[in-house]
């Protein structure tokens, strides 16, 4: 059908007119720069350092898994322990379902060699094979990808549900046996980088993930450390320090009221769980007297960071629809948790030009505090942070055994490429890092998120086998893939628009 110029200048107009429409339009904070959904490498024993079930090491293999998603960038997530004694009082081996808000102390600093291996405390030996270790990992990461974020993990070590962001201690304090959370974790991956990253590549040294309580208990102590990182860099790549928050109890308290509706199993904390309702008088805060002691620190701090990072676990609660403004729903929680204190956070990223980072991403599809119990369909979107703990098994899949789940968890990521594809919404976003372990990684990156495979090219086995889906896993590639090719050349210039929210 051949037709006439008017109809083709209708035809175009109209085209013209979907396509725009198609496209989420950029909400106040977007920085109109695109950027990639990358992948995270969590490792939690020392013997993922070591080719112990493969011709690799565990680390190395999930580096080169990662590569495959095309990705310019790469998180580690390396995780140490704490151990208190109070702990022995909980059975081991059993769901401590409001065990994660529990106050927490260090007595000694402790390391894993395996999963069931007894947490014993630091010698010379363990932090050599630490430092050695993830120095090779990285060796191989800067082979691969353009940047590197680190953001390090230290989780209870006898594994009674306890939660590292109630976790109160100073980075310097050095425990009984005569190490400090400096010399256990950040110094030997200050020294391992030191080694391996050559110029061009950039660094982006978190000084720890999702672990608050300690950071804004302690933020003049935290300032010493990114002092002690910069003053101790000597690679030729580009070093960028900074800080990452949870999406709730930023201060590692219990400041917020109960929210609706609340996790399985019914416990007495369960409506306090992810931190949904309303945040508290800041009065009101159990810390009250200790944080507003140290708000002139806490904004130094914060003023000081080139990054600033939060575990986006965003909530989507209406029915199938997803929309930007669920996606940054983490994000509002920090603000509003800063803005209690009198701090503005959003202000801080946007008119300090610091980079806002989700550190972790991810929809796990559980509805339970205790890691066993998947969502049927859009309820997932409550609990986002709630995930499927268990070995696999595809009788505990959400996104195999409930079509509805897995339509939502494709909505989800749909919207959150979007607000990547702005750079933001209401709030800026410069780069995002999924959870990439077991219902939550869904590209089937980590051995834990699928039955046992440690092939690199494990072509269809994690989606056959496992969490992952393949239509999230197409939907990434192709967004990293036209996200890559508008940066080539493309410098990052943030959008300065009206800070109101609509």
């Amino acid at each position: 059908m051949r037709l006439s110029r008017v109809a083709l200048v209708a035809f175009g107009a109209l085209l013209a007119l979907q396509c725009a429409m198609a496209q989420t339009p950029r909400g106040p904070g977007a920085t109109g720069v695109p950027t990639e959904m990358s992948s995270s490498i969590i490792t939690f024993y020392n013997s993922e350092y070591q080719p112990m079930y493969s011709s690799l090491s565990q680390c190395e293999l999930l580096v080169r898994r990662a590569a495959k998603h095309g990705g310019r960038r790469i998180q580690f997530v390396p995780t140490h322990y704490w151990y208190e004694s109070k702990n022995e009082q909980f059975a081991p081996n059993t769901c401590h379902a409001d065990n994660w808000s529990l106050q927490n102390k260090v007595e000694y600093y402790c390391q894993k060699h395996e999963w069931n291996s007894d947490c014993r405390p630091f010698d010379s030996a363990a932090l050599d094979t630490f430092r050695r270790g993830i120095r090779d990992c990285f060796k191989v990461a800067t082979s691969l990808f353009d940047e590197i974020l680190i953001a390090p993990h230290l989780d209870e070590g006898l594994k009674r549900g306890k939660w590292r962001n109630m976790l109160h201690f100073d980075p310097l304090w050095k425990d009984p046996n005569g190490y400090s959370y400096w010399d256990i974790m950040l110094k030997p991956i200050l020294d391992a980088a030191n080694e391996v990253l050559p110029a061009g590549k950039t660094f982006l040294f978190a000084v720890e993930g999702e672990m608050g309580g300690t950071v804004l208990s302690n933020p003049a102590q935290y300032l010493k450390v990114f002092k002690m990182i910069q003053n101790g860099w000597k690679s030729a790549a580009k070093l960028k320090v900074g800080a990452t928050f949870n999406h709730a109890y930023i201060m590692g308290y219990i400041t917020r009221g109960p929210g609706t509706p609340a996790p399985l199993p019914p416990t007495p904390m369960a409506p306090l769980d992810g931190g949904w309702g309303p945040v508290l008088p800041f009065e009101q805060w159990p810390n009250y007297e200790e944080a507003k002691k140290n708000l002139p620190a806490i904004r130094q701090l914060l003023e000081a960071a080139d990054f600033l990072g939060v575990s986006n676990y965003a909530r989507a609660g209406d029915g199938m629809n997803v929309q930007p403004k669920h996606i940054e729903s983490g994000i509002a929680k920090v603000q509003d948790e800063f803005m209690t204190m009198g701090i503005n956070f959003r202000d801080i990223i946007i008119k300090g030009n610091k980079m806002l980072i989700y550190n972790e991403f991810g929809l796990g599809g559980g509805i339970s505090e205790c890691g066993d119990t998947p969502g049927k369909g859009p309820e997932i979107g409550f609990f986002p942070w709630l995930g499927i703990t268990t070995p696999y098994e595809t009788n505990n899949d959400p996104f195999k055994k409930y079509p509805q789940a897995k339509q939502f968890l494709k909505n989800y990521y749909t919207t959150a490429l979007d607000v990547l594809r702005n750079g933001g919404d209401y709030f800026p976003v410069h780069q995002s890092y999924l959870w990439n372990v077991v219902s939550w990684d869904v590209q089937g990156i980590h051995t834990a998120s699928a039955l046992w495979n440690t092939d690199v090219e494990q072509g269809d086995w994690p989606v056959k086998n496992g969490f992952a889906v393949q239509e999230v896993i197409d939907m990434i590639k192709s967004h990293n893939s036209k996200t890559a090719r508008r940066a080539e050349g493309a410098p990052r210039r943030p959008i300065r628009r009206p800070v109101s929210r609509p």
